[in-house]
């Protein structure tokens, strides 16, 4: 039988296809204030904002610095003209909402693994992207908790983000395995708060981590194996 009784599910690229999203919040957004749509602007795009993200997690930069400088960075990079980086920001923030995907498996394993567990999500995202999307998503049934940083005031991978999450569950840590996709936030954050640790790395891409690891899988439903 398992030992874990609650299970703490990243939101992005663990549930949810963010770079679909993704993708569809900058051309809609680059569209709307008539800027070119390019592929190399969205890879662009894609890899400043990946970056700013990780900087957030080390405690460099500020959410709302986060927010307008990715599209600073465009506007400078490119020539956009007749926009700011506020105006695209807004509305940006306004498309990614919109792009509700779910990753495959996800509302199946979650249907499955809820009858039996308490399912929450813990993320990093931002609040009314997060809340907008996990509201379109049909997660609401399998889903007891929605755990997001800007929120709680503190964000993954610090161990306080995690404390909160088990204080308000009422759980030990030992009960509790993180399922999520990134080494630097997920796993680092359940590290740091000494919980047990999933690594969900969809694409086998490999890796070293500094820190040990218990499980890893490839595809959600790889979790029945585990629970």
């Amino acid at each position: 039988m398992s030992q874990f009784k609650y299970l703490l599910f990243d939101a992005d690229e663990t549930l949810f296809d963010f770079k679909q999203a993704e993708r569809h919040g900058i051309s809609e957004t680059l569209r709307q204030v008539n800027g070119p749509v390019t592929q190399e602007i969205i890879d662009e795009y894609h890899a400043y904002n990946d970056s700013l993200w990780k900087a957030l997690e080390r405690g460099e930069i500020t959410k709302a610095a986060l927010k307008t400088d990715r599209f600073r960075h465009l506007i400078e990079k490119f020539d956009i003209r007749g926009t700011t980086p506020e105006e695209m920001a807004a509305k940006y923030e306004y498309n990614l909402a919109q792009g509700c995907y779910l990753l495959p498996g996800a509302k199946e394993v979650l249907a499955t693994l809820s009858d039996k567990y308490h399912c929450s999500i813990v993320t990093n995202g931002i609040a009314y992207v997060q809340h907008t999307r996990f509201d379109a998503s049909g997660l609401q049934p399998y889903i007891k908790h929605l755990f997001i940083s800007d929120e709680m005031g503190v964000q993954k991978p610090a161990a306080r983000f995690f404390q909160m999450v088990l204080e308000q569950l009422g759980a030990e840590p030992q009960e509790c395995l993180v399922i999520g996709d990134s080494l630097s936030s997920d796993m680092l954050g359940a590290y740091n708060a000494g919980l047990p640790k999933c690594l969900y790395n969809r694409t086998g891409k490999s890796h070293n981590a500094l820190f040990p690891i218990e499980y890893e899988i490839h595809s959600l439903e790889e979790l029945y194996d585990i629970l």
